[in-house]
């Protein structure tokens, strides 16, 4: 079992979902969490960024040392993915293997 790590703009974002959206999020990320990828829809961003699908929203995470990092969620609006999400969510990679690599060493 993985753990779960939010950073705080997509726990508000999740946070203001209506319920019915926000449990289904929830369940995708607990079968992510359990390892259960045959129950949810994964692709690969770009490196260790992940997307994880669940109608028509978007959590982009990484997993790191057993911890899922949910690094940004949106609702997808056009078919590609927004640049501005992908970079946030790089931009944020970046700043958890720093934090990572300082408790390492």
């Amino acid at each position: 079992m993985l753990n779960i790590s939010w950073f705080e703009r997509p726990r508000e974002f999740f946070d203001s979902l209506d319920n019915e959206n926000r449990h289904k999020i929830r369940e995708a990320i607990t079968a992510l969490s359990d390892e259960n990828f045959e129950q949810i829809y994964l692709k690969e961003v770009r490196g260790p960024i992940k997307e994880l699908r669940v109608s028509s929203y978007r959590v982009l995470f990484c997993i790191e040392y057993s911890t899922v990092y949910i690094l940004t969620a949106f609702q997808k609006k056009t078919v590609k993915t927004p640049r501005n999400e992908v970079k946030m969510a790089q931009k944020l990679y970046a700043l958890l293997l720093k934090e990572i690599n300082k408790k390492i060493i």
